[in-house]
């Protein structure tokens, strides 16, 4: 009996070795989560550990970190979003939009050239602008504003002939916090001239230096 128990009792600690080695291996730093669609997914934000977004429409909200996907209809469309919490939201594709109850409800607040837009808090965010031609010159701006999008004053500007092969353009935007953002634009100019450059800010927009050329 006793040679039984003891053969027992080291399978029974295998086991438990296999286990946990299989349950540490099986256990990465990236967890596949389902989404619940087969639609194509654009882009997701997340406020804290458990509130997040995924832009498609109807938008996709998870309260439990990404264990669950509701789908949350209404969304205008935007290609892209920034969250400043749990509730308040603002869209932009050309017009700008705004939610304060999660997503629930959009109010268009009247701006446009807005292409992507990003936000410390509920009231200070930033956002790149599509060209605005006027007169001979096509001028590409940043956009800051400290009133939670009600008005909307340019912060940068960069200016080029207008002429169809001669253009900046804006590519993502990232706001750390209301004194610290990133952004990266390009300079393109048929043929073959062309740059791309990292702008940063630490005092709020008021200077912005060249974090990588």
């Amino acid at each position: 009996i006793k040679p039984l128990i003891h053969l027992i009792t080291w399978i029974i600690i295998l086991i438990i070795i296999l286990f946990t080695a299989d349950n540490s291996y099986s256990q990465p730093g990236w967890v596949q989560q389902n989404s619940g669609t087969t639609n194509n997914l654009s882009d997701i934000k997340f406020v804290d550990d458990n509130t997040g977004f995924i832009l498609i429409n109807p938008f996709l909200k998870t309260t439990n970190g990404g264990i669950n996907w509701v789908q949350v209809p209404g969304l205008p469309p935007v290609t892209n979003i920034s969250w400043a919490d749990a509730l308040t939201g603002y869209g932009c594709n050309d017009s700008l939009f705004k939610t304060i109850d999660g997503g629930n409800s959009w109010t268009n607040l009247n701006q446009n050239l807005f292409k992507q837009v990003s936000f410390a808090n509920t009231m200070t965010g930033y956002a790149t602008c599509t060209p605005d031609y006027i007169s001979d010159f096509a001028i590409t701006r940043l956009k800051k504003t400290i009133d939670g999008g009600s008005t909307w004053n340019s912060v940068l500007e960069f200016y080029v002939y207008a002429n169809p092969n001669e253009w900046h353009n804006f590519y993502h935007i990232q706001t750390v916090n209301p004194q610290v953002t990133y952004f990266t634009i390009n300079y393109e100019e048929i043929p073959g001239n062309h740059w791309s450059r990292v702008y940063r800010t630490s005092d709020g927009g008021s200077n912005w230096l060249i974090s990588r050329n």
